[in-house]
């Protein structure tokens, strides 16, 4: 399938992605495809489990600017919202944030960009 085809899927804008890659579209789906492994949710995760709350706020400011770069709107701004909620609501936040992020890794496996 083509990134258009799951565009929505993945909450991609997908007329604003392609125009901030200039029209290379096959470089967009390289970003998108090599997202999963590049992202940095590894590092967040280990944050969250350890309860280093500073640290998680920069690994999932490293996340949004990369889901942003990739086009990946929804998740940049799930990404967002980690980066300011409270210590009490970090771990709640964060488990919203880690299932739309294996959602989205998911369908990129799947449709096998």
């Amino acid at each position: 399938m083509s990134i258009r085809g799951i565009a929505d899927r993945i909450g991609l804008d997908y007329d604003a992605a392609v125009e901030a890659y200039c029209g290379d579209v096959p470089a967009l789906a390289e970003a998108i495809r090599a997202f999963p492994s590049s992202s940095g949710m590894e590092d967040l995760r280990g944050c969250i489990a350890g309860r280093r709350w500073q640290d998680a706020r920069k690994a999932a400011h490293d996340l949004r600017k990369k889901a942003e770069k990739a086009g990946l709107g929804q998740l940049a701004h799930e990404a967002s919202l980690l980066e300011e909620v409270s210590e009490e609501k970090m771990e709640a936040d964060f488990m919203k944030l880690d299932s739309l992020y294996g959602r989205i890794c998911r369908i990129i496996e799947e449709e096998k960009l």
